[in-house]
């Protein structure tokens, strides 16, 4: 309105960007508008202004994802460095391990000390999985889609999700159902589960109840492969389910979340001709529901 008053008053305004809501209500999109004065026969009484309005939503999107893409690369570099780092002195500690093992064995000590050096092996042969998960996740993926088994995908999302699931105190629960293989690009499609588990996880942080995260496949009557992220959190309001996979919407507190997350995952799920729903119910739970086509 102030924009429009100006011009009224004979000053033109150049690509002024505003949020306006959608015909459909759902979302919003971005327009720049070009203002200028129509004057009258007198040459000074503005007789009315012309407005000239592009649609900047979908450049503004790819502009957001080419940011968040750089934003992951980076992190890619420096957790490619870290796990370096870490891998040299953990494959000592697991090699010395096995030795203290076999000695241990061998001369017939306590079983307390057998269990205790079992438990460093266990422990470092787990840290060994995670960063070679991290590595496989921070490579950049290939382009071109690939025979994938998403059971083999949402195990691997869940293992670099241990510690969000440990630290929320959070039970997983797996109903696999054999189903066909899909094309997907790997790295991406690991990302998608990625995210729905970890804000599963967040979803639950404060329940009182059982935190129960469910990771269930399974095949429709159509034939499309079917795969649900269900969680026993706070639920999401009516009122904000059409705007969880905006870009930057998110409800956590400031400085835990980019709402760039649901984005993505949107975005990465319609590029691989799929489709995603959300079912939720304030107090009970939310479940994110993904349908893809069989190879």
């Amino acid at each position: 309105m102030p924009v429009f008053l100006a011009a009224l008053a004979g000053r033109a305004a150049t690509n002024h960007e505003a949020r306006i809501l959608r015909a459909d209500g759902k979302g919003f999109a971005r327009i720049a508008f070009n203002l200028a004065a129509v004057v009258g026969a007198d040459g000074e009484t503005v007789d009315a202004v012309i407005a000239v309005g592009q649609d900047l939503t979908e450049i503004r999107r790819l502009q957001e994802q080419v940011i968040h893409s750089e934003r992951l690369a980076t992190i890619g570099q420096l957790a490619a460095g870290v796990v370096h780092e870490i891998n040299n002195p953990l494959t000592s500690i697991s090699v010395y391990a096995d030795y203290l093992q076999g000695a241990v064995e061998r001369d017939g000590r306590s079983p307390q000390e057998a269990t205790y050096i079992e438990r460093i092996r266990e422990s470092s042969a787990r840290i060994l999985r995670f960063t070679q998960d991290l590595v496989s996740f921070a490579r950049p993926a290939g382009e071109e889609p690939e025979l994938v088994d998403l059971r083999d995908v949402v195990d691997r999302a869940a293992a670099f999700c241990e510690h969000v699931i440990a630290r929320e105190g959070v039970r997983v629960e797996r109903l696999f159902e054999p189903v066909p293989r899909i094309y997907g690009v790997l790295g991406q499609l690991q990302q998608v589960f990625i995210n729905l588990i970890t804000n599963a996880c967040h979803a639950m942080a404060a329940a009182d109840r059982d935190r129960v995260l469910t990771l269930a496949l399974g095949t429709d009557p159509d034939g499309r492969v079917r795969a649900e992220v269900r969680d026993t959190g706070a639920g999401i309001p009516v009122a904000l389910r059409e705007r969880i996979f905006e870009p930057f919407f998110t409800t956590k507190a400031r400085g835990e979340g980019t709402g760039l997350g649901l984005s993505i995952v949107r975005n990465i799920v319609e590029s691989h001709h799929a489709e995603i729903r959300v079912d939720s119910e304030v107090g009970r739970g939310t479940t994110f529901l993904l349908r893809f086509y069989a190879a």
